[in-house]
């Protein structure tokens, strides 16, 4: 059996070391599948509410982040991929930024009892959690 080069051998183990640190920078100071609810107090909470908070908190960071397609006229931005696709993207951010706008008046009122609405909402943001991507 042919012996592989050391050039290749040593590519092999840059990439095994890299993809170590990663895991462990990952494991221990970006914790990236872990999803904090910072609207809710650290202490006992129903896993109904936490569902609610927990997906909620998700879009919050994702709208944060993709802020230039909350401002910016995403039809124009998907034009190029089609016209059709365009139009359901465009409508898809009008419902996230509906989504967002309710979460961001919602998530601060104690008060809020309304279990159907929250469950109207929620579903709506399953039905567009296709489009919750970077």
């Amino acid at each position: 059996m042919k012996k592989q080069p050391f050039s290749r051998r040593l590519r092999h183990l840059c990439f095994r070391l890299h993809d170590a640190w990663y895991w462990l920078k990952c494991r221990l100071w970006h914790r990236y599948n872990v999803v904090v609810c910072r609207a809710l107090p650290p202490t006992w909470c129903d896993r109904d509410y936490l569902l609610l908070y927990a997906a909620f908190q998700i879009l919050e960071d994702f709208v944060r982040q993709e802020k230039g397609h909350v401002y910016d006229d995403v039809y124009l931005l998907y034009l190029d991929c089609g016209e059709e696709m365009a139009r359901e993207r465009a409508a898809d951010w009008d419902t996230i930024r509906e989504l967002y706008a309710w979460w961001q008046t919602r998530k601060g009122d104690a008060d809020f009892d309304d279990y159907e609405k929250d469950s109207r909402m929620l579903r709506k943001l399953i039905d567009i959690r296709g489009n919750l991507w970077t």
